[in-house]
């Protein structure tokens, strides 16, 4: 059993609150994902599951063992970090065993483990280089493989693939996740790269300022984010917000909210529970911006910016509503200075409480919530 719970944890630095309050379960098995911007206490959250960091309040438990006081070597865990810290004067064959000597394992078993680490990472034929000749990749991989060797109940990984470049890093992902699933340990991994998070987790936990925001599968944090933050900081390129007063009904007879803005009125229907007479802010991802011509009805635009992306391309789009990105098919027609239309399907958006950030979405009830609640996780 490798289930790691906070309850009621707090971490302070002086007078510095870094973590409020944290109440998170990461379940047996389960890769979970920290995600956020810097210094939004994800790394400390993870260092205080290594006993890197002591919580000034609550407690910490790995499996059923309340680990507060353990020392970090006890807490049966293994940590990636950011550098690779392997020993620059030891083979690659040394630094896979140096941990199991220190714990004075019989010789054969070291060997047993090295190669049955270096076979899962491919590192067989490294054994005998130093790390200066290795790439960045090959010596990331002896880094997770020197955590591997050691067998814990939980893996942490500290952003471990921020010092690779773009194709190094979409290749450690694949081999990540295959661990996982070779593994089948729980893993805590942190990282302020969304791509990672939706492509690795199992959940993702969103942070901000040292709260949970929310905690879900990847795809329900895309879809139906529970509060602003998260809807800006999930999805590339982010999502679109635009100021609206709302109104009920229409019109059209509609006994839904209405929302309204400056060269836009979108009929949502029932499916928000909305501050009648007062602001929201309406959301859109720029996947479901459709462009039109200029002869459709929708709000009136003018693209700004065309940036090809190769299967896709990213508008920039200036309109009475502010600017607007959309993400079109990179046969699309529009060209900058064309005018053009932007229609927004009413079962696409979100709509987000103006004070408080919450989303007005039924699907959420907020009801018995006070605002400082928001985002926490129990």
């Amino acid at each position: 059993m490798a289930e790691v719970r906070f309850v009621h944890v707090t971490k302070r630095f002086g007078d510095n609150t870094v973590i409020p309050e944290l109440n998170l379960t990461v379940p047996d098995k389960e890769f979970v994902v920290l995600v956020g911007p810097s210094g939004c206490g994800k790394t400390t959250t993870l260092r205080l599951i290594a006993g890197l960091e002591l919580v000034s309040s609550g407690d910490v438990l790995i499996g059923e063992r309340k680990v507060n006081d353990v020392a970090p070597k006890d807490r049966d865990i293994a940590m990636v970090f950011q550098s690779y810290a392997l020993y620059p004067h030891m083979t690659v064959w040394d630094n896979l065993a140096f941990g199991l000597k220190l714990r004075r394992l019989p010789r054969d078993e070291i060997r047993k483990r090295v190669e049955d680490v270096s076979e899962i990472l491919g590192l067989d034929d490294l054994l005998g280089r130093r790390p200066k000749e290795l790439s960045g990749g090959q010596r990331q991989r002896v880094a997770m493989g020197r955590a591997i060797v050691r067998r814990p109940s939980v893996f942490l990984f500290d952003e471990p693939l921020s010092n690779l470049d773009a194709k190094l890093r979409g290749e450690m992902r694949r081999e990540i996740a295959k661990l996982h699933r070779k593994l089948s340990t729980t893993i805590v991994y942190v990282t302020h790269d969304q791509v990672e998070a939706m492509t690795l987790a199992d959940r993702v936990v969103a942070m901000d300022r040292g709260r949970v925001q929310q905690v879900g599968a990847p795809l329900d944090l895309y879809k139906r984010p529970k509060n602003l933050f998260v809807a800006g900081f999930i999805g590339t390129p982010q999502m679109n917000f635009i100021d609206v007063e709302v109104s009920k009904g229409s019109a059209s007879g509609s006994s839904g909210l209405v929302v309204h803005a400056d060269g836009l009125d979108l009929d949502l229907g029932d499916r928000f529970d909305g501050p009648t007479g007062r602001r929201a802010v309406l959301g859109v991802r720029p996947s479901d911006v459709i462009v039109s011509g200029p002869e459709a009805s929708g709000l009136a635009a003018e693209v700004e910016v065309r940036e090809p992306m190769g299967a896709e391309v990213f508008l920039t789009l200036d309109s009475s509503c502010g600017a607007l990105q959309a993400r079109v098919d990179t046969h699309h027609g529009a060209r900058v200075a064309d005018r053009v239309r932007l229609v927004m399907s009413a079962d696409k958006v979100h709509l987000f409480d103006v004070e408080s950030g919450r989303s007005l979405d039924r699907a959420y009830d907020w009801k018995d919530a006070a605002p400082t609640e928001v985002g926490k996780e129990s």
